[in-house]
């Protein structure tokens, strides 16, 4: 593995890539064909999001060294790059750095939207439990 590219692999239709809750050690940027990020719950496949070329995935349990959150699928035959950690610190002032850093901060945006989303939905439906309680006290 060069200090500028990582090794490229390549995957089949449906190759699972990395699975919810392995050791996240390295991330992925896709250089053709697509991504399919997903997790489990409950038995069912919950899809967050197809990843096309140019674009990257798994950086996060890369750095923050957790288990991986979400399961990784190619979808259609697949080229990726694999970067691990000492590759990535290497391209410090290279342009893939500056655009990993700008995605995180959209992704952590798009979570805090997410968040205020749900706190939202709460609260309209316990105002609304409550005024069908309110309802149902006075038909009683």
């Amino acid at each position: 593995m060069s200090a500028t590219k990582g090794t490229v692999k390549k995957y089949e239709d449906k190759q699972v890539i990395f699975e919810e809750g392995e050791r996240g050690d390295r991330m992925f940027v896709v250089e053709s064909g697509y991504v399919r990020i997903y997790r489990t719950r409950s038995g069912k496949n919950i899809e967050y999001g197809i990843i096309g070329p140019g674009e990257f995935f798994g950086e996060m349990a890369m750095f923050a060294e957790h288990k991986r959150s979400a399961s990784a699928q190619a979808k259609g035959k697949t080229e990726l790059q694999i970067i691990d950690v000492d590759n990535f610190l290497s391209r410090v002032n290279d342009a893939l750095v500056l655009n990993v850093i700008r995605k995180l901060s959209d992704r952590i945006r798009e979570i805090d939207d997410r968040i205020e989303g749900l706190i939202m939905q709460d609260q309209v439906r316990r105002e609304h439990l409550s005024n069908l309680i309110a309802h149902s006290r006075r038909i009683y």
